[in-house]
């Protein structure tokens, strides 16, 4: 009888919950199955709302909502309009069209937080698949020298590493904040597997936010009494494992050198491409700047202001392909995203805090991976389930 009540359950609300979050979660092993999970989830959704299965509430305020997530695809579309061959340029809005589509499901569908638990419990049981996969590659290329270098940290992590990285630890913060998984010894074998993906990941920024949550939980959840000591302890240990990494520790410093950061030279690259075609205000249509796109890190002259440089950071593209125009909007889109997390629980704070961070560091619209994330998460985070006062979400 559970079984039958459950399987009802899962039907359509927890259904399209279920295969969205399989969508984010497939990629680790496929490029193609996200697209083929994302095709029924949506069929799903259709089929459950003209059935009348699915119910769809459309407020203003989850209108604003969905108008304030979805601005990316909305700079993608004027920028393919602004490029002079727009032929070459649709292949971005298709990229990024998820922005679109998967935002409107996961705004307006009535759904309930045991709902996104069951979708984040199918996902965090792909990223321990995922990472039983890494823990293995690095095993079986311990005696290479090639781990925590980042040119070869692609061998070791079944997608792009900082990607990786970001995945696993939403998966991580999932299971302790939702308390996703019950049995003790189970939840902390899976955390720690989870924790040694992310330190194989090398990801700077991910290895920053993971210490800032840990301090906060530490916060949460301990005396204070005994905070500063175990806090002190946990700085201590970081320090620790850059000191006996230098290649790491070599990472973290070469951020800040502009000589050494391939980073610093590409956004700088990034304003000088906007001087040298005096595009300040509507920028480069996105399809001529990609046209010409070049290896970041084998091209000779980063500095130079040569067209065609990857930024790998999501607001310095907006600015190419633009302008003023679009940092405005994008900034007003931010702050908009600001006004509801103020709001909700501080899991999807940290949520949308990493991937905000990361979206400085990447360009994550111009790769599945990004887009998936995005798509999938704000969403979720954004959504009335975990307000703290859900009276205040009208």
């Amino acid at each position: 009888m559970e079984t039958k009540i459950a399987f009802r359950q899962l039907s359509y609300n927890s259904g399209v919950i279920l295969l969205l979050l399989a969508y984010l979660g497939s990629v680790y092993f496929s490029m193609a199955a996200p697209n083929i999970v994302l095709g029924v989830a949506l069929f799903v959704f259709v089929l459950g709302v003209f059935t009348k299965k699915l119910q769809l509430n459309f407020t203003n305020k989850k209108w604003l909502l969905y108008g304030i997530v979805t601005v990316p695809i909305l700079l993608t579309m004027l920028s393919v309009l602004n490029s002079t061959e727009i032929g070459a340029s649709l292949k971005y809005i298709w990229k990024r069209i998820p922005i679109l589509v998967i935002p409107f499901v996961l705004i307006f569908m009535n759904y309930e937080k045991k709902d996104i638990k069951n979708g984040l419990k199918l996902f965090i049981g792909l990223t321990v698949l995922a990472a039983l996969i890494t823990l293995y590659n690095a095993i079986k290329y311990v005696n290479e020298d090639i781990l925590f270098k980042t040119d070869f940290t692609h061998f070791i992590t079944v997608i792009q590493h900082p990607y990786f990285g970001v995945y696993t630890l939403i998966a991580l913060l999932s299971i302790i904040e939702l308390n996703l998984i019950k049995h003790r010894v189970l939840k902390i074998m899976i955390c720690l597997l989870l924790l040694m993906a992310i330190v194989l990941t090398t990801s700077r920024l991910v290895y920053v936010v993971f210490l800032a949550y840990s301090c906060y939980f530490l916060f949460a959840h301990i005396p204070r009494k005994w905070f500063l000591g175990f806090g002190a302890l946990l700085i201590i240990f970081a320090v620790t494992f850059l000191s006996l990494n230098h290649k790491i520790y070599n990472k973290f410093t070469s951020f800040v050198d502009y000589d050494k950061s391939p980073r610093l030279q590409l956004w700088n690259n990034a304003i000088k491409v906007i001087e040298k075609q005096d595009a300040y205000w509507s920028g480069i249509g996105i399809g001529d700047y990609y046209e010409n796109k070049k290896d970041p890190y084998f091209a000779k002259g980063r500095g130079s202001g040569v067209l065609g440089f990857n930024p790998h950071s999501q607001p310095f593209e907006f600015y190419i392909t633009n302008g003023f125009f679009g940092i405005i909007l994008l900034t007003v889109s931010f702050f908009g995203i600001i006004f509801y997390l103020r709001k909700q629980e501080y899991l999807v704070v940290f949520f949308c805090t990493i991937i905000f961070l990361f979206s400085v560091i990447e360009c994550i619209f111009s790769r599945q991976y990004g887009v998936q994330l995005y798509s999938v998460i704000i969403p979720i985070a954004l959504s009335e389930n975990f307000t703290k006062r859900k009276d205040e979400f009208k």
